[in-house]
């Protein structure tokens, strides 16, 4: 038969466990972060980064001008009004298939060369917006530098697109295979296509920390963002969401003026502010006084809208991984 002291400590035990575990709660309730995170904090990193340092502008700005100032002309005097007929067909109820495939003939090596510079600038970009993230002080040039951490980056976004193509085509083609099916199966196809598309955000928001986590450790990981995000999803999308909106209206803003003031140049010049084309489908329209300015505006909202979008995910890598067992990175507490 159990003596009253034990039968004291089993009635206690539980008493003291809960008493443990409203103490935990409350903590991490009075603390605010009960995801590990400030999602608001961690949201506004970009303007803080740039609030503090505003130097960086005066680098981001001129390189993301010259970056497009470069690219337009490329386009222009390998595809020229291409694209723009490409666009205008697709827009068409019943574009004509030969037309659409002599353009995309026309277009193929100019897309390669796009795609090449959009993960190049993109691993770029990403290892100076984890820098300056990771290692505020080491601020000349801007952040950004040409490296093996640069190198890492753009091996792991090139791993990351081609995975996150796979699955798209592999998506679309279960889709269509099950709309072939008759009208049951179009339905059912209409019913699938959302929530495809809401697993490949899943996805991408489980793997967001991978390009700060390659940055910290100085090897390209991916599993590890799929350890750190468990049970974190909503606070990340909501986080994100937030930047992004951020961001739309910072670029929405700098392009309305940027095309206002293009339209501007253009009338001063002597020319109908209709004829500005915002496609800047020829060189003489690139170089035009009216495109250049349109650009270079432009390039200050891109600048601006870099470490807006980029730099959350790292703070909240920092927060979740700085106090745990893999804290041996760059920048972790």
């Amino acid at each position: 038969m159990p003596s009253a002291r034990s039968r004291r400590a089993c009635q206690a035990g539980p008493i003291r466990t809960m008493r443990g575990r409203r103490r935990r709660t409350a903590g991490r309730l009075r603390s605010g972060r009960v995801a590990g995170f400030s999602a608001t904090d961690a949201a506004l990193t970009g303007f803080r980064i740039v609030w503090q340092r505003p130097k960086v502008l005066a680098v981001w700005a001129p390189v993301q001008f010259c970056l497009s100032l470069a690219l337009t002309l490329f386009v222009a005097t390998s595809a020229g009004p291409a694209f723009p007929q490409t666009m205008s067909l697709m827009l068409q109820p019943n574009p004509n298939p030969e037309r659409v495939a002599t353009l995309a003939r026309e277009m193929a090596p100019t897309a390669i060369v796009l795609f090449s510079y959009v993960l190049i600038t993109a691993a770029v970009i990403n290892g100076a917006m984890n820098r300056a993230v990771f290692s505020p002080d080491d601020d000349r040039f801007g952040y950004l530098r040409l490296s093996t951490d640069e190198l890492l980056q753009l091996a792991l976004l090139a791993i990351l697109g081609v995975a996150f193509y796979l699955a798209t085509v592999l998506i679309l083609a279960v889709v269509a295979a099950i709309a072939g099916f008759g009208p049951a199966g179009v339905l059912v196809a209409l019913l699938a296509l959302p929530a495809a598309i809401g697993g490949l955000i899943f996805l991408a928001v489980r793997l967001s920390l991978a390009p700060a986590l390659t940055f910290s450790s100085r090897r390209v990981s991916v599993a590890e963002s799929w350890r750190l995000t468990n049970g974190h999803f909503w606070p990340l999308l909501g986080t994100y969401f937030a930047a992004f909106a951020l961001r739309f209206v910072v670029f929405g803003l700098t392009l309305a003026i940027a095309a206002a003031a293009a339209g501007i140049a253009t009338m001063a010049g002597g020319g109908a502010s209709g004829a500005h084309r915002s496609e800047l489908v020829t060189v003489s329209e690139v170089l035009a006084p009216s495109g250049l300015i349109e650009l270079a505006i432009s390039a200050f909202g891109q600048a601006l809208a870099w470490p807006i979008l980029i730099t959350p995910p790292a703070v909240i890598y920092r927060a979740l991984a700085g106090g745990g067992p893999g804290a041996t990175g760059r920048g972790l507490a």
